[in-house]
């Protein structure tokens, strides 16, 4: 029998009356991010030209597994859904034994679809395929095109290990139409994946020798799908240089009529394989993968069913579903609380998908949990409050709705069948893990039944919460205008989430409000491989090409002038990672290779993103400059031959990016032998790295004195002897110790900084601001570590919400030329 919400259940929700009186409007209920659509729409009209039906065809997948494989269980093939998660709902399929080293199994699959899978083994407890290094497999790629065989090979699994020959394969991928270079393209081998650089081009090393199954998929459905057999021979590169031809966009209409009961209005959403769908293909908390805070929203219609129109790409094979929450919570279910994935193909006309959802529920017997909860009067206006459950580790927060000014509610309906006590609790902003509740000592937890829950709670204050009284804040008294040229602003931190993309975009009118004119975005790369080095961008980690494209849109949008300064993450540290290099002369070659596409591929981004100034450089490449020390002080043993190749490299970055070209150099290190490719670049960024003062308990004027004493004697000779724009950049934490700088342990390393200084910080940038000041041939000023999606009071180098976010606004302003 189909289950879904009866209206005695809505008898309960009585706190909801206001906004389920009136069904011709979405009031308070809406939800914090993505921003609805405010204009009401027209009612569709149906197109004569349905989605084409989707054939099937019959597909042999034939793998080769280790021979140390264990006889502990069968060998599976999982089908996996991304739109849920790809732990969540994966189908198994037994393979059958062909040799003892190769199975096989024959699937129907749907013709044109786009397959995602990998190689599983056991039968209890699953060990899952890794890649030579030891990274786990996300997922294989298959374009279904008509019945055939795929070839495929395992090179180990996760409780075994790989010490075999491996070679590589390395290519570049262009728009059949134009012949333009296709950057972002997802590029899976052999269960690896990496994403093609700014020219296209793709390198994925570590594969073993033998044939493998390449494709090339664009993640938006931009472009269409390759695919193709490829041969890896031990030690040796297999190019694969091709097109793909790109997808004209279609008008696409999203109509879905809820099921009876539902909650009138309720804010809903889309999930789906596609970009713009909400996939950001990384599995992100608890294994999901589209995330609320990245989903479209309907808009509300007062005939009683939602509406959206989108274009898509002709021909791309969509999977989507309807939710109330993201891929997973409270998305539309079958009968016995299944999860419910449609898919299609995107026809070349436009088209008018006209759905019912049948069911909210999970399986019969399990009823839905209602919250209600009442945040604290401080909360700071404008932040929203997020959920985020936890029933085997924490997922992805779910936007609650709002009703009120500190009253907000959620219904919490699928999948609870399937977990049985669930922790949760609740967030500013979707930000759970820097700006959430401030927990009970017990926790909160719920468990699914026969009953329906109801739980009343009240949020007793916020981690954080930047509501707090500051204190006294100095002010800007004496602030000289600067000329418009003068650079004042902030520079994100170099961390990224999903999450953050609606957020930071929204925030950026603040910074105008604020005083700034730049915005400096710290785009990432991680380095996955260590010998030989690979640097490349990881999703769910490294912000991806389309989210920079778009943050630069909103900070010009706003009014601000865009700045570009990429940065490495270490899954070790960088000083582990200079340290245990091989650091031979083959692998400097690697390195430098790797950093010159780094380059180059943010160049390319920033031309297209419309950046004005790129800045290369920073401590972290000081091993690799002419003559350059490792972090402990002794010779990196760079090759001499970095002499050229540096000055080289920023001629063909110039190629590539006609904007500014900055230079990042730790101050006052850096200044103590400056590389000679200095001359070729137009701006200086001072990354200060020094302390402010040699005692805890400095006043503003003695750290003022030592700022200035430091930049008249080690900045200023090095401004007239180069004579380039200096812009200073500083980033003090909001922590006892921080005008001290790094405090060394016995192991050369920093130790952690003291408890939360709010003062101190702020302090700090007064005093490095009043010797700014007084100096008129510094270019600008600079905030790091700015934390753009919430504010909140840590021990972080972040100034959002706290005083010293008001001591800089104090100086921006007042150094605005009038």
């Amino acid at each position: 029998m189909r289950r879904t919400l009866k209206l005695p259940f809505l008898l309960l929700l009585v706190s909801i009356a206001s906004f389920v009186s009136g069904c011709d409007r979405i009031p308070e209920l809406l939800p914090p991010a993505p921003s609805p659509p405010t204009a009401e729409p027209a009612t569709p009209q149906p197109t004569p030209i349905p989605p084409p039906p989707i054939q099937v065809a019959e597909i042999t997948f034939r793998v080769t597994i280790p021979e140390d494989t264990p006889s502990d269980g069968p060998i599976q093939l999982s089908i996996l859904d991304e739109v849920t998660g790809l732990a969540l709902n994966p189908v198994h399929h037994t393979m059958q034994a062909e040799t003892p080293n190769i199975y096989t199994i024959t699937l129907q699959l749907k013709v044109g679809g786009v397959i995602k899978y990998r190689y599983t083994r056991g039968a209890d407890v699953l060990a899952a395929e890794h890649t030579s290094d030891g990274r786990p497999v996300r997922y294989r790629l298959l374009k279904v095109t008509a019945s055939g065989a795929v070839h495929d090979i395992v090179t180990r699994w996760n409780d075994t290990a790989y010490d075999g020959p491996t070679g590589r394969i390395m290519g570049q991928i262009r728009d059949s139409r134009d012949g333009d270079p296709l950057p972002n393209i997802l590029v899976t081998i052999g269960g690896q994946q990496t994403l093609t650089r700014w020219d296209g081009t793709y390198l994925v090393e570590g594969l073993p020798p033998g044939t493998h199954n390449l494709v090339a998929y664009a993640m938006d459905g931009s472009h269409s799908t390759f695919q193709q057999g490829a041969v890896i021979a031990t030690q040796s590169t297999t190019p694969a240089e091709f097109q793909v031809a790109p997808a004209d966009p279609v008008n696409v209409t999203f109509s879905v009529t809820v099921p009876e009961g539902s909650i009138p209005a309720a804010p809903l959403r889309i999930a789906g394989n596609l970009h713009q769908l909400g996939n950001v293909f990384a599995d992100l908390s608890g294994g999901i993968s589209t995330p609320a805070a990245r989903l479209p929203m309907m808009a509300y219609h007062p005939e009683g069913f939602y509406l959206l129109t989108m274009q898509l790409p002709a021909g791309a094979f969509v999977r989507y579903k309807y939710t109330l929450g993201d891929g997973f919570w409270n998305m539309e279910t079958g009968e016995a609380g299944e999860p419910v994935v449609r898919e299609f193909i995107v026809p070349e006309q436009e088209t008018l998908l006209d759905d019912q959802i049948a069911n909210w529920g999970s399986a019969a017997g399990i009823e839905p949990a209602w919250f209600s909860i009442q945040s604290p009067a401080d909360t700071p206006e404008g932040d929203s409050i997020w959920l985020q459950l936890n029933p085997w580790g924490w997922t992805e927060p779910l936007p609650i709705w709002r009703t009120s000014a500190n009253e907000w509610v959620y219904l919490l309906s699928s999948p609870l069948h399937a977990v049985a006590e669930v922790q949760f609790r609740y967030c500013r902003n979707a930000q759970c893990d820097t700006a959430p509740e401030i927990a009970a000592e017990s926790g909160r937890t719920f468990t699914p039944g026969e009953n329906f829950s109801v739980l009343e709670q009240g949020i007793s204050g916020w981690t954080g919460n930047p509501g707090l009284d500051p204190g006294q804040v100095p002010s800007a008294e004496g602030a000289t205008p600067r000329p418009a040229s003068f650079v004042r602003g902030y520079q994100l931190v170099p961390r990224y989430h999903p999450s953050w993309l609606p957020l930071t975009g929204r925030g950026f009118p603040d910074l105008i409000a604020q005083g700034a004119d730049t915005v400096v975005l710290s785009p990432t790369w991680t380095f996955t491989r260590l010998a030989p080095p690979v640097f490349q961008v990881v999703p769910g980690t490294d912000a991806p090409w389309l989210d920079i494209v778009d943050l630069s849109a909103a900070a010009s949008a706003a009014g601000l002038s865009v700045a570009m300064h990429p940065q490495p993450n270490f899954s070790a540290g960088q000083q582990a990672f200079w340290q245990e290099a091989p650091r031979d002369f083959a692998w400097w070659n690697n390195w430098f290779e790797q950093y010159g596409h780094f380059a180059l591929h943010h160049a390319g981004l920033a031309s297209r993103a419309g950046v004005e100034t790129l800045v290369l450089g920073g401590e972290w490449v000081a091993p690799a400059l002419p003559n350059g020390d490792m972090p402990d002080g002794f010779t990196s043993g760079v090759p001499a031959e970095a002499e050229a190749w540096w000055p080289d490299l920023l001629t063909e970055v110039r190629q590539v990016f006609n904007g500014q070209v900055a230079w990042a150099l730790p101050f006052p290190g850096g200044l103590e032998r400056p590389p000679e490719f200095i001359e070729d670049v137009d701006m200086i960024y001072l990354v200060w790295q020094t302390p402010l003062a040699g005692t805890p308990d400095a006043g503003i004027g003695e750290m003022r004195e030592q700022a200035g004493e430091l930049l008249d004697s080690q900045a200023l000779p090095f401004f007239l002897r180069y004579n380039k724009p200096i812009v200073l950049l500083a980033a003090f934490p909001s922590a006892d110790g921080a005008i001290q700088g790094c405090r060394e342990a016995e192991d050369g390393a920093c130790q952690p900084l003291g408890d939360l200084d709010l003062q101190e910080q702020s302090d700090a940038y007064q005093a490095l601001l009043e010797a700014v000041n007084d100096r008129d041939w510094i270019a600008g000023f600079l905030a790091g570590g700015y934390y753009p999606p919430v504010a909140t009071v840590d021990r972080s180098e972040s100034t959002h919400g706290k005083p010293a976010g008001e001591v800089l606004e104090n100086w921006f302003l007042g150094w605005q030329t009038p």
